[in-house]
């Protein structure tokens, strides 16, 4: 039988696979730290910061054998405060009919299909909002609270957030937002076909000329 994910940073540390899950952690930190996702702060008066939790999961590969083992830094959303933490939310879904749509046109013009999944996608954009988080147990740097330069995991208004960075790369790449659904984007140039679907941080893109 396999042993299940640790779900506390303490299982982590106490787990026989201790060595493996601390550098899974330190890496997640060193990756936010590269990213300049943080900025370390002390909360102002009057704000308060959203706290944190480590995610951990090993990872398989094709074979069921350990790949790695990943730590993964997510904020608990279910604390922010609508007008003070964040405004709005929106997770970018291509439409089922919009994608029944493509598949027979893919069919009909013998177009390409493909399928991209953006990694780290959520830690990309900046945030608009003035956000302060507590980095959990597990890891300390000189202060445990930081002012939110980007987004992380667990920030309901990440999807969004990364919806627009997406949307304004794919329209800075010369494709055009579809009237009938937002969620799908297209340019045609002479003989080349480019559609691009979205769906939150997976694309499925369409092309006859790779």
């Amino acid at each position: 039988m396999c042993k299940r994910d640790p779900v506390t940073a303490e299982e982590a540390l106490k787990s026989s696979n201790v060595a493996e899950w601390q550098k899974a952690m330190e890496d997640e930190i060193q990756a936010h730290a590269e990213n300049g996702t943080w900025t370390l702060s002390e909360v102002p008066t009057g704000r308060k910061a959203i706290k944190c939790k480590w995610v951990f999961k090993t990872k398989l590969d094709a074979n069921g054998c350990v790949e790695r083992h990943k730590a993964r830094l997510v904020a608990k959303g279910c604390s922010q405060q609508q007008g003070i933490d964040f405004e709005e939310t929106y997770s970018s879904v291509v439409r089922y009919s919009s994608i029944r749509l493509l598949m027979a046109l893919a069919a009909r013009c013998d177009l390409e299909i493909d399928h991209m999944d953006i990694t780290t996608a959520f830690l990309h954009p900046e945030l608009e909002e003035e956000m302060y988080i507590e980095l959990p147990y597990g890891y300390k740097l000189n202060d445990n609270t930081c002012r939110l330069n980007k987004s992380i995991y667990g920030l309901k208004q990440a999807s969004r957030a990364w919806n627009k960075e997406l949307d304004k790369l794919l329209k800075e790449s010369g494709l055009i937002q579809s009237d009938f659904d937002p969620c799908v984007y297209y340019k045609v140039n002479n003989n080349n076909i480019l559609i691009v679907a979205v769906y939150v941080v997976d694309t499925i893109v369409l092309l006859n000329n790779k």
